[in-house]
């Protein structure tokens, strides 16, 4: 690789690597207008069917305008991992990979801790890259959780065997792209897309930093890069200073406030740059035709299995005695439930009948048992909505499937779960009744 300067070679030998030196084609802003509106269909679709399901919605609506004096993402979203990027120049990897794990965290409402090992086999870039390159990597493949893909700081083979399955759907910069964003463009950013890749330029100073404001306020010479450093932007302070921004360094916790860090606007080029990245949101599944058009050389979106739970609640139980279905006589359970976000599934309301000692009781009848042979009787719904009530549900079993038509026995037990989507979804809430018969 060849470097304009000696300043430029010693500073990605020190670790800092001058990000954006070597930049690609930048995606088109139309390019990642269309990934958001393909995906904020997705949304939409989903949403009307499973309303205030989304972490994203409670989270954004605590939002504050961009004119506030303070934010900082830290205080919504807690704390995030600090990566380490050790003697090696991926600061720009690292900080993409931080900047996912943020996006991933408000959209999904997990925390990972995401590998940028990926971004480096991809692009066999040992320094130099920049936030554009790292995302349009995580758009295009993916990457894996840190503790299934090692990272090394170097470039190597790709892990075929390791899924990448954690994806971008979107990325792009702040501002008009053509010059660096103002101040207000970079909140606004901040706010609307979560954490940005920002870059700077690192001095010794920077890298002495330990405490309370960073101002230095170094103007790279002509040799020189405007930037050699990439952060990562949680947040800003106006009264820090000429105001301040809040950032997130990738080498590890023993740099600055553990890991964390203030610089005052315009201080050494800091926001010359800024990428945002929006994550794969793992309740719906985006169009893999539509998403394969956008971006046609990319691996196929991820699918994933929604982290919706279907929920249940018994609501009462009627008993009616001496019932007559189909010329037999027997008890009729009228169950009333409520199944919540299962739309369209099927769902079925089962009643197992115990002994005193709340031991499942032995079927006499395949029609009336369960795969291992226990007695129960059940009933199939289809909810219509994504909050559906069923009222005086009949189940309905005939007193010769009792022991000795249910003469001799002063009481029985019984207990009702509701099965779909292959589990059991009131376990933590099982309807147990009892009843007896007259003697």
């Amino acid at each position: 690789m060849k470097f304009r300067s000696l300043a430029l070679l010693l500073a990605c030998l020190a670790g800092l690597a001058p990000c954006g030196a070597d930049a690609p084609k930048e995606m088109t802003r139309d390019a990642s207008a269309a990934l958001l509106r393909l995906d904020a269909a997705a949304r939409q679709r989903f949403e009307k069917d499973h309303p205030g399901v989304l972490p994203e919605g409670p989270l954004r609506a605590r939002l504050p305008l961009a004119s506030v004096r303070a934010f900082n993402w830290c205080s919504l979203n807690q704390d995030f991992y600090v990566h380490n990027q050790g003697k090696s120049s991926s600061c720009w990897a690292n900080c993409a990979a931080e900047a996912l794990e943020c996006n991933w965290l408000i959209r999904n409402g997990i925390r990972h801790e995401f590998s940028p090992q990926p971004i480096l086999d991809y692009t066999q870039k040992p320094c130099c890259g920049s936030g554009g390159i790292a995302f349009q990597v995580l758009l295009k493949y993916g990457t894996a959780l840190a503790s299934e893909y090692r990272f090394t700081g170097q470039p190597g083979k790709i892990q075929r065997g390791i899924a990448t399955k954690y994806r971008a759907i979107s990325w792009g910069r702040a501002g008009d792209g053509k010059a660096p964003p103002k101040v207000d463009q970079v909140k606004a950013a901040l706010l609307e897309h979560g954490p940005l890749v920002v870059n700077l330029f690192a001095t010794t100073a920077f890298k002495k930093y330990t405490r309370g404001l960073f101002a230095e306020h170094y103007h790279p010479g002509k040799s020189e890069p405007a930037h050699n450093h990439e952060v990562l932007l949680l947040g800003w302070d106006d009264s820090k200073g000429r105001g301040a921004w809040f950032i997130k360094n990738s080498w590890g916790e023993k740099w600055g406030e553990g890991g964390y860090g203030w610089i005052e606007y315009g201080c050494n080029n800091v926001c010359y740059d800024a990428w945002w990245v929006t994550a794969q949101n793992t309740y719906y599944t985006l169009p893999k035709e539509d998403f394969l058009k956008l971006v046609p050389d990319a691996d196929p979106p991820m699918v994933w299995t929604s982290p919706i739970a279907t929920i249940a609640t018994v609501k009462s139980v009627r008993l009616e005695r001496d019932a007559m279905r189909t010329g037999k006589r027997g008890l009729v359970f009228h169950v009333s439930v409520e199944i919540g976000r299962a739309k369209g599934k099927k769902a079925s309301v089962r009643l197992r009948l115990l002994d005193q000692s709340d031991r499942p009781m032995p079927a006499a009848d395949r029609t009336y048992s369960t795969s291992d042979g226990h007695l129960q009787i059940a009933t199939e719904v289809v909810p219509s909505n994504d909050t559906a009530s069923f009222q005086d549900l009949a189940l309905f079993l005939p007193y010769s499937q009792f022991p000795a038509g249910g003469r001799g026995r002063k009481e029985f037990h019984y207990e009702i779960n509701i099965f779909c989507d292959g589990k059991w979804i009131s376990n933590k809430a099982l309807y147990k009744g009892r009843f007896s018969f007259p003697q």
